[in-house]
């Protein structure tokens, strides 16, 4: 465990919330502002018991749970055991993940744990450039099963999350993904899964960038809801 925030403040819906952030990350993406919990790290070990009974000291303040990283699905039994006792204190769940665990996304919807999924996609599915973004590819996983372990994670989500909140997270990096191109085949990729599509600024690209990149991808996807940020490093 990483670490928990009692008063998390989230862009869901303006939900008051506390952050449960789990350590660990399948990514090694150039840009990440994470890089202190990425690893496992013995310092981060704590009992499970005393991260509920913060959930339960906080129920009464809070309306949610959200759970971040790293890569919190990494995590999937103590992902799952904490998200059972905020259920069970009446509290909604929310969830900010790659998607290369679809297994792990699965579970919590077939055990009704999720009302809102944030899906972090930094570019298209081209292989050379999403290891280029992520970094991710290892001896035992290469590229292409990666990319295809988040295509599953769209589908379970299609099928099998349609009754909760969903939204897209697309951080702009320049020389990765700051090409109009690269973020319209992600637009096609998303488009049946989410209608709320989050364009966030690397530090390194300026407002004018992102809002040029905006404007040009309202035109070509117009039912889609498309917001801008700067970085917001501090609350991922």
């Amino acid at each position: 465990m990483a670490g928990t925030a009692p008063t998390y403040s989230v862009g869901w819906k303006k939900n008051s919330s506390m952050g449960i952030s789990l350590a660990g990350c399948d990514f090694n993406c150039p840009n990440c502002d994470k890089t202190e919990i990425k690893e496992f790290k013995e310092d981060f070990l704590t009992n499970i018991l005393d991260i509920k009974r913060e959930i339960t000291y906080h129920s009464s303040n809070i309306d949610s749970v959200f759970f971040f990283g790293a890569e919190p699905c990494l995590q999937r039994q103590a992902l799952l055991s904490l998200a059972r006792h905020a259920k069970t204190a009446g509290l909604k769940i929310g969830l900010k993940t790659n998607g290369t665990n679809p297994h792990t996304i699965k579970s919590l919807l077939n055990e009704k744990l999720l009302d809102f999924l944030e899906l972090k996609i930094q570019t298209n599915f081209d292989e050379e450039i999403f290891e280029k973004a992520t970094k991710s590819k290892n001896f035992f996983k290469p590229t292409d099963s990666i990319i295809q372990s988040v295509y599953e994670t769209f589908n379970t989500l299609k099928f099998h999350g349609k009754h909760i909140d969903i939204g897209v997270r697309t951080i702009i990096v320049p020389e990765i993904n700051d090409d109009i191109e690269i973020l319209k085949e992600i637009g096609e990729k998303i488009k049946s899964l989410t209608n709320t599509w989050i364009l966030e600024a690397n530090e390194n690209l300026n407002d004018e960038k992102l809002n040029e990149f905006s404007i040009l991808l309202e035109d070509f996807f117009p039912n889609m809801f498309i917001e801008t940020h700067k970085s917001l490093s501090s609350s991922e």
